[in-house]
């Protein structure tokens, strides 16, 4: 990991100058963000928010004190592991992609998804901005979303360039949009906010541009990636949110989510998920109830498919 972490950092400097926004930001060589895999011995408080699993995270927040400070990206390795590998994520692997696609590509899509994380978390550091102001008080409640949706898209734009760089395989490049086809369809299911609902607009701008195409198999629809309109998706759709966030453009950004946000699948999504295993590898248990009040009596899932939505009443 360590070695991806060179080499990528390296070419940070070369994918700011061909990154597909209008506005670049000057990368300053000796003073480049620090990326670093680690594994996790413990936590506590908001990194356990079930059923979610905080897989990174990028410090400090505020931009002004990144520029003077530097910034550092961490790349949880031990719990994204542990998540992709998990019950929610081969549940939805296998209710949504195809058993073609899996048998070429799902024996990579877990270490895809851990290098794109590392690509996401790097992609909040890219970018220039021409407006004076933060961006994120600019655009408010509307930022967490629009930024969260640049950097999952900047992640994915990195792809065909690794693979120029021959530092990762061209099947590699396919597992990692695969590997984001199950962060979009999981995110359906959700309240479109922060990074569901950058996901929300990505799934349904990649099927507007023929990047996500529906197949029928085993009476279920599944998702198949076609990887040159993905590459061309994803490219037209990051330069569009890079230059909004570089402008402040309010209005611009206000088009672009109510064309491709949109809760009109949330209950098919839902319902879909409904059986999917929650929680990540954490164990929650449940309270034993006598008639309407409850008891003192903790009752733990035997197995993590057990532990569904259904049994979300735990402490």
């Amino acid at each position: 990991y360590q070695g991806f972490c060179n080499t990528f950092m390296a070419m940070l400097p070369e994918l700011e100058e061909r990154a597909p926004w209008e506005h670049k930001k000057r990368i300053d060589t000796d003073n480049m963000p620090q990326l670093r895999f680690v594994d996790v011995a413990t936590w506590s408080g908001g990194y356990d928010a079930f059923p979610a699993t905080v897989a990174a995270e990028s410090l400090p927040n505020e931009q002004d004190f990144r520029e003077q400070y530097g910034s550092v990206n961490l790349v949880f390795a031990n719990v994204q592991e542990a998540i992709t590998k998990g019950g929610d994520k081969i549940f939805a692997r296998d209710e949504f992609i195809s058993k073609s696609a899996i048998a070429q590509y799902g024996h990579q899509m877990s270490y895809m998804g851990l290098i794109m994380t590392a690509a996401h978390e790097i992609g909040h550091a890219s970018g220039g901005v021409v407006i004076d102001a933060e961006p994120n008080n600019h655009f408010g409640k509307e930022y967490s979303r629009m930024e969260e949706a640049r950097a999952e898209l900047f992640s994915m734009w990195t792809l065909p360039i690794l693979v120029e760089k021959e530092v990762i395989t061209p099947d590699q490049e396919v597992a990692g949009y695969y590997s984001m086809v199950l962060s979009m369809v999981g995110a359906l299911q959700m309240a479109p906010h922060d990074h569901s609902g950058s996901r929300n607009m990505m799934f349904h701008y990649f099927m507007d541009k023929g990047a996500l195409v529906e197949r029928e198999e085993d009476g279920k629809i599944k998702y198949g990636v076609n990887p040159e309109a993905m590459r061309s998706a994803v490219s037209d759709m990051l330069g569009t949110i890079g230059n909004i966030r570089a402008t402040g453009d309010k209005e611009g950004l206000e088009r672009f989510k109510s064309q491709y946000l949109s809760e009109a699948r949330k209950g098919e999504f839902e319902k879909r998920l409904e059986a999917m295993p929650q929680g990540r590898l954490l164990i929650f248990p449940t309270i034993r109830m006598n008639g309407e009040g409850y008891t003192s009596n903790l009752v733990y899932p035997t197995t993590f498919r057990e532990q569904t939505r259904t049994l979300n009443k735990f402490v």
